[in-house]
């Protein structure tokens, strides 16, 4: 992919998932929840996923954050239901990797490879990292 196309890919994402979220302040059941805060950025969020027999049935977050935070946490919503949880744990290691590789690493994620354009800027790969470790987090660690 060209330089100038992964830079309009990734603009247009952070831009389409920050107007209009999926998932920011779902009204559903939770099984898993966890919250973490980027210190540098000043990005709180918290991810709530309703998990049965390890598929992912529902998953929203809440808190607040910045364009590349709140886009990522957008983008895990709207494609972790349906999955399973090793699937999206997997996710979350796809993605670190592929923010700190200078490689074409194609995520088997919706939108999420629009989120690649990040690791130009190494300071805010942190916030395009965040709601995937909280889910991490919540399906590792913490359960309802």
């Amino acid at each position: 992919m060209s330089e100038r196309s992964t830079n309009d890919l990734y603009r247009d994402t952070v831009l389409k998932h920050n107007r209009k979220p999926h998932g920011y302040d779902g009204d559903h059941e939770v099984t898993h929840q966890a919250s973490l805060h980027n210190q540098v950025c000043g990005d709180h969020v918290t991810v709530r996923l309703l998990v049965e027999h390890e598929q992912v049935l529902a998953a929203s977050f809440c808190g607040e954050s910045c364009a590349i935070c709140t886009a990522s946490a957008s983008i895990l919503c709207q494609s972790a239901v349906g999955r399973s949880v090793s699937a999206l744990v997997a996710g979350h290691r796809d993605l670190e990797r592929a923010l700190g590789s200078n490689g074409d690493q194609v995520l088997d994620w919706p939108d999420a490879n629009g989120l690649v354009g990040v690791r130009k800027f190494p300071s805010r790969v942190r916030c395009a990292l965040l709601p995937w470790e909280a889910s991490t987090k919540a399906l590792l660690e913490a359960s309802l």
